[in-house]
């Protein structure tokens, strides 16, 4: 299940409408249902306020382990974007600044053993193919 369907079968168990859990969480119901439709990836903030009113873990609706603190990460980060890639949970990005972005993406890396790493050059290896996700200026010098 993806993290819309999820949030749609939490709603429902809980008898409430889109309009109703977007009020709730002082999120719009559109959001609410393209979240469920899968058309918006839904901000960590967000889905903190979503599991507060439905009583779930994020971890649950995330469908991970206890490992990462989740509900942590959504108070410092809540405009960090949940990434779902193969229904796999991808660590959101902790800060708009591109520096960090790097940093959080080298210590990523060094947590991944030989077939993480090789399953990781194959989609950059696709990202560097799309132009959209191609930057034209120079890579910055190592400190």
């Amino acid at each position: 299940m993806t993290v819309g369907e999820k949030i749609k079968f939490y709603r429902k168990q809980h008898k409430i409408t889109q309009k109703q859990l977007g009020e709730k969480c002082n999120i719009a119901e559109i959001t609410i249902r393209q979240y469920e439709a899968g058309k918006y990836i839904p901000k960590i903030g967000n889905l903190q306020k979503i599991c507060t009113v439905l009583n779930i873990p994020l971890n649950e609706l995330l469908d991970v382990d206890g490992e990462q603190n989740w509900d942590k990460i959504a108070k410092d980060f809540p405009d960090s974007s949940v990434l779902q890639i193969e229904n796999e949970i991808i660590v959101p990005v902790l800060t708009d600044e591109l520096h960090s972005y790097r940093k959080n993406i080298n210590y990523l890396l060094n947590r991944l053993n030989l077939d993480g790493l090789i399953i990781t050059n194959a989609y950059i290896s696709k990202l560097l193919k799309q132009e959209k996700y191609i930057t034209h200026e120079p890579p910055p010098l190592s400190k």
